[in-house]
């Protein structure tokens, strides 16, 4: 998940169309806040959350760097960043509890299903757990296929030709 207000790949998407970002996504290398997607590529994503979404997104950034990097990884990265904002590494940090451990597994999965509920009766239509939007997403792509925007279609057509690699035709689905 990111832990800033919009991922990365939609500033490089903006960027690549060169359309602006919403206010409140980015800092320019400069550190002045900016609605300029190639600006924002350059410099660096607004934490989600302010100050507190930031705390948040550090212990992440910690864990995820600390525990599963290397120190390559870490000379790679700073490599590639130079000059051209921060990128994305390729560090992971799982956490995973066994509630049977601290205590009972049924109280546990009752109080999660609890929250779970009281969650999405008191949260209206537009609630959601985590995982639900993807999930409504592929089962929207199975059944009419892969929205693909007129921009990243041309970039396709462009990258095939070059290499010669036809572009499928529309009626072709990506299951």
């Amino acid at each position: 998940m990111a832990s800033s207000v919009a991922a990365r790949g939609h500033i490089l998407l903006a960027a690549a169309r060169g359309e602006p970002i919403p206010p409140g996504w980015a800092l320019d290398a400069h550190g002045q806040p900016t609605t300029d997607a190639q600006a924002a590529a350059d410099g660096m994503l607004l934490p989600t959350g302010g100050h507190k979404g930031l705390g948040i997104a550090m212990l992440g950034e910690l864990l995820a760097g600390s525990l599963s990097a290397s120190m390559d990884d870490r000379d790679n990265l700073r490599a590639a960043t130079r000059g051209a904002g921060a990128h994305g590494g390729s560090s992971a940090f799982f956490c995973v509890l066994n509630p049977g451990f601290v205590g009972d597994r049924t109280t546990f999965e009752t109080l999660v299903g609890d929250w779970t509920a009281s969650f999405r009766a008191h949260a209206g239509t537009s609630a959601r757990l985590p995982g639900h939007r993807a999930a409504l997403a592929e089962d929207s792509a199975r059944e009419q296929g892969l929205p693909i925007d007129p921009h990243t279609v041309q970039r396709l057509r462009e990258l095939g030709a070059a290499n010669g690699i036809p572009f499928p035709a529309s009626s072709h689905r990506i299951d």
